[in-house]
C-alpha cells in the first residue's frame, strides 16, 4: 500500500475511532447509578425542585436515553457542550477551553520532547551493555523515577527547591510581574517533574524493545563488519524497530494524561488537567465532558500522527506470491469495510443495551453496596489520636484572638465545634451561603500600567466557608478583605470586597506571642497538634502516619490486584483469540483494542465520579474492564510468533481442536509474557489508584496512599516542613512498585530472547 493511501486510511479510521470511543463512554456513564445533580446536592445542599428541573433540561438529563444519545452526538460533532454550571458560571465551554489547552501544551510539548530524548539516549547507551553494572544502575534509576506517583515527585521537588532552597516559585503559572522570564521560572518545577516521570516510562518501553534485538543475527553480522556498539544500535537496531516503538509510545499517551492531571493540580498549573480536577471538585458536568472529549481527541490524534509517521518512515509495498503486485479493492472501499466491523458490533451493543439500561441501573443500585471497612480499620486509624488535640487548637485560636483584641480592640465572633477527625469547624453567622467571587489575574507592564488579562468567576459555597471581615488585613493592604476557608478548614485565599484575588495563604497563625501571625507561615503549626509522636510522627489530626500508610496500602494493593486480574484475563483471551482465528476476527478484536487503549484513564474516572462517589472496588472494576488493550496487543504479538511454530502446525495437522491447541500449546508458550503483563498491570493499577484517590475520586471513608497525600496537599504540609508526613507514603509506593517493574522488565526481555 502506498504512503498516500495509508495516510488517507489512517484519517478515515481515526474519525470512526473517535466516535466509537466517545459512544462507549456515553454508555458507561449512563449505565452507572447516580446523576450529576446528586453530586451537586452534596456541594450545594438540596437543590430546589424548580432549579433542579431547569438544570436537568439544560444538561439533557430529563429526557430518555435515546434523546440523550442524539444530543451527545450533536455536541461532539458541533463541539458545543453547553455552559459551565459551576466554575465559570454560564460561560460557554467552547470559550473556556482554548486558554487552558494552550497552557497545557506549553508544559506537555517540552516535557514529552525532553523525556523522549533522554530515554532514547539512555536506552541506546545501555543496550550494548545489557547485564553490566552500567545497565543495572541506569535501568534501576529510570524504573525508580516511574515507580512513584508523579504528583509525589512534584511534592518532593517543591519541598526541596521551592521551600527549602527558595530558588523557584512553588506553584502557579505567572506571578504579578507577568513577564516571560517569570512564567519560565514557574514552568521549571512542573516541567522537571513530568520530564523525569515520562523519561522513566519511555525508557522502560524503549529498552524492552531494543535489548532483545541486540543479540540477533543481523546485529552480530554488523559487529563483525567492524561497526561500533553504538553505531549498530543507532543505525540498525533502532531504525529496524522505529515503527513499533513509535506506535507503542503513542498508545501510552492515554496513561501519560493521568500523570499530567495530577502534576498540574499539585503545581496549580492552570491547564486542562488542573481545570478538569477543579471541575470535578465543583461537579461541573458539562465542563468535565467537554474536557474529556478534548483529551480523548488529543490522544487519538497523537496516535494518528504516529501512524502517519510510520507510513512515511517505513513505506510498505505488498507483493503477491508470484512476485507481482497485489490487486486490491480501492482504498475508500477497504477502509469503509474494515471500519464497519466495530461499528456493527457497537450498533448491536447499543441496540441491546439501551432498553436494558434502566433495569441494569436499578439492579446495580441494589447489588453494588459500598465496601464497608472492618471495625479494626477505623479503630487503628484513630488509635494514636491525641485526646487533648481540641484543647491545643482552641488555645491557639484564643491566643490569636487575644493578641488581635489587645492591639486593635476588635474581636471576631467565631464559634468552634469539634467533630473528629476534622481539626475544627468554623461556623459563622450572617454570611450568605452562596457568595459570587471574581478572580482577576493582573499583569504589570514595564510602564507600570496594570492590564487585566484574565477574569474567572467562582462561587464560594459549602464546603467553602467565607470567614468574618478581618480589619487587620485592611490596615495592612488598605483593602476590605474576606478570608475563604477550604474544605479541609485551612485558610487559603483572601478576597477583597469587590472580589479581586489578592493573597495566597497557606496557614497564617501566630508563631509566638511576639510575632505577627499575618506575616509569618509558622513551622510549628502542625506540631501543635501532636506531630513527632508515633513511629513516623502524626498528621495534623494526631493520627499515626505509619498506621495510615499500612492501612492505606491495603486499599491501594486491593485496587491494583483487581485491575491486574481483570485486565490480564480479558487482554490474554482477546490477544490469543485474535492471533489464532481468522483474519476477520483478529481485525475486529484489534480495532476494539485500539479503541479502549486511547481512553485516558483518570479523565474517564472523573467523568464517572460526576454521577456518584466511586468506591475503590468500583474503580478497580471499571479500570480493569477497560484498560486491557495494552495486554491484548503484547499477547497478540507473542501469540502470532508461537502460532507460526512447527509444533503448532503439526497439532493442527493431526486434527486437534482450536481451543485445545490454544490451552495446551499457545498459552503455556507465552506464559512468561502473560506473567509480565500481570505484574505490569498490578504496578499500573497501584499508580492509577494513587492518582485517582489523590484527586478525590474515591469516597473519603476509604483510606489509601493517595488519600494520605491528598490530605498532605490540602493542609499545606509541604510548605510547613512536615516531611515525615508526605515523604514516607511515596517511598513505600516506590519500594513496592519498582521491584514489580524490574521483574516485569526482565520477563519481557527474556521472553523475546534477550
Amino acid at each position: 500500500m502506498s504512503t498516500r493511501k495509508r495516510v488517507l486510511r489512517t484519517v478515515i479510521v481515526t474519525a470512526i475511532t473517535i466516535q466509537v470511543a466517545l459512544t462507549l463512554v456515553f454508555i458507561i456513564v449512563n449505565l452507572l447509578p447516580g446523576s450529576p445533580l446528586n453530586a451537586l446536592d452534596i456541594l450545594a445542599g438540596n437543590i430546589p425542585s424548580d432549579v433542579r428541573k431547569k438544570l436537568e433540561d439544560r444538561l439533557g438529563l430529563g429526557s430518555d436515553i435515546v434523546t440523550r444519545y442524539i444530543i451527545f452526538l450533536r455536541s461532539v460533532l458541533t463541539f458545543d457542550f453547553g455552559y459551565s454550571i459551576s466554575i465559570h458560571y454560564m460561560v460557554p465551554t467552547s470559550s473556556i477551553l482554548p486558554r487552558y489547552l494552550a497552557i497545557t501544551l506549553i508544559l506537555m510539548i517540552p516535557a514529552i520532547t525532553l523525556a523522549a530524548v533522554i530515554s532514547l539516549v539512555l536506552a541506546v547507551v545501555t543496550t550494548p551493555y545489557v547485564g553490566t553494572t552500567r545497565d543495572y544502575v541506569v535501568t534501576t534509576l529510570m524504573i525508580a523515577l516511574y515507580s512513584v506517583p508523579p504528583y509525589w515527585l512534584g511534592m518532593v521537588l517543591q519541598y526541596i527547591v521551592a521551600y527549602k532552597l527558595g530558588i523557584l516559585p512553588a506553584s502557579g503559572v505567572v506571578s504579578e510581574e507577568g513577564t516571560v522570564l517569570d512564567m519560565l521560572r514557574h514552568l521549571v518545577l512542573p516541567l522537571t517533574t513530568l520530564t523525569l516521570w515520562y523519561s522513566g516510562l519511555l525508557y522502560i518501553v524503549t529498552k524492552s524493545v531494543l535489548a532483545p534485538e541486540y543479540s540477533t543475527q543481523y546485529v552480530l553480522l554488523a559487529r563483525a563488519k567492524g561497526l561500533s556498539r553504538y553505531a549498530v544500535v543507532w543505525r540498525h537496531v533502532l531504525r529496524a524497530n522505529a515503527a513499533p516503538l513509535i506506535s507503542l509510545i503513542a498508545l501510552l499517551l492515554g496513561f501519560s494524561v493521568s500523570g499530567m492531571v495530577s502534576v498540574e493540580r499539585v503545581f496549580s498549573w492552570e491547564g486542562t488537567g488542573y481545570l478538569i480536577a477543579e471541575a470535578e471538585l465543583q461537579r461541573d458536568y458539562t465542563l468535565i465532558y467537554a474536557l474529556f472529549t478534548v483529551l480523548t481527541l488529543s490522544v487519538v490524534l497523537a496516535n494518528s500522527v504516529a501512524d502517519i509517521a510510520i507510513a512515511v518512515l517505513h513505506p510498505r509495498q505488498e507483493l503477491a506470491p508470484d512476485g507481482g503486485k497485489v490487486v486490491r479493492r480501492p482504498l475508500i472501499s477497504r477502509a469503509v469495510l474494515k471500519s464497519m466491523y466495530p461499528l456493527i458490533i457497537l450498533a448491536s451493543v447499543i441496540a441491546l443495551t439501551l432498553p436494558l439500561l434502566p433495569l441494569t441501573q436499578q439492579t446495580l443500585e441494589k447489588v453494588a453496596t459500598p465496601y464497608a471497612p472492618p471495625i479494626w480499620y477505623t479503630a487503628l486509624i484513630h488509635k494514636t489520636k491525641l485526646p487533648d488535640t481540641r484543647d491545643y487548637v482552641l488555645k491557639l485560636v484564643e491566643r490569636v484572638e487575644n493578641d488581635r483584641e489587645a492591639v486593635l480592640h476588635y474581636r471576631t465572633s467565631i464559634n468552634y465545634t469539634w467533630e473528629p477527625p476534622k481539626v475544627f469547624e468554623v461556623k459563622l453567622e450572617n454570611i450568605p451561603k452562596y457568595t459570587p467571587l471574581k478572580l482577576t489575574l493582573r499583569i504589570t507592564k514595564p510602564s507600570s500600567e496594570e492590564v487585566i488579562v484574565y477574569i474567572k468567576r467562582k462561587t464560594a459555597s459549602n464546603p467553602l466557608i467565607l470567614s468574618s471581615l478581618d480589619p487587620t488585613l485592611r490596615i495592612i493592604t488598605r483593602e476590605k478583605l474576606w478570608k475563604v476557608i477550604d474544605p479541609y478548614y485551612v485558610a487559603r485565599y483572601v478576597f477583597s470586597e469587590e472580589g479581586e484575588y489578592k493573597i495566597d495563604l497557606v496557614i497564617k497563625v501566630l508563631k509566638s506571642g511576639n510575632e505577627n501571625y499575618l506575616t509569618n507561615t509558622p513551622r510549628a503549626v502542625l506540631r501543635i497538634y501532636g506531630l513527632k509522636w508515633g513511629l513516623l510522627g502524626t498528621d495534623a489530626w494526631g493520627r499515626d502516619v505509619a498506621s495510615e500508610i499500612a492501612l492505606g496500602l491495603v486499599t491501594t494493593l486491593c485496587v491494583g490486584a483487581i485491575i491486574s486480574l481483570l485486565s490480564t484475563t480479558i487482554g490474554t483471551v482477546v490477544g490469543v483469540v485474535a492471533s489464532y482465528f481468522s483474519k476477520l476476527v483478529g481485525t475486529v478484536l484489534m480495532r476494539i483494542c485500539d479503541i479502549v487503549l486511547i481512553l485516558p484513564t483518570v479523565p474517564l474516572l472523573i467523568v464517572l465520579s460526576c454521577t456518584r462517589a466511586l468506591s475503590p472496588v468500583e474503580i478497580g472494576i471499571v479500570v480493569g474492564s477497560l484498560k486491557w488493550g495494552f495486554v491484548a496487543r503484547v499477547v497478540y504479538s507473542a501469540s502470532i510468533r508461537v502460532c507460526r511454530e512447527s509444533y503448532v502446525e503439526s497439532a493442527r495437522a493431526i486434527g486437534l481442536g482450536s481451543w485445545s491447541i490454544l490451552v495446551n500449546y499457545v498459552i503455556p508458550a507465552i506464559s512468561p509474557t502473560i506473567a509480565a503483563m500481570a505484574i505490569l498491570q498490578l504496578a499500573y493499577g497501584i499508580q492509577i489508584e494513587c492518582i485517582a484517590s489523590f484527586l478525590g475520586l474515591t469516597s473519603p471513608e476509604y483510606l489509601s496512599i493517595g488519600q494520605v497525600l491528598r490530605y498532605v496537599a490540602y493542609t499545606g504540609a509541604v510548605a510547613l516542613d512536615a516531611w515525615w508526613w508526605f515523604i514516607p507514603p511515596g517511598v513505600v509506593i516506590g519500594l513496592l512498585t519498582a521491584p514489580l517493574l524490574i521483574i516485569a522488565y526482565r520477563l519481557v526481555v527474556s521472553s523475546r530472547g534477550g
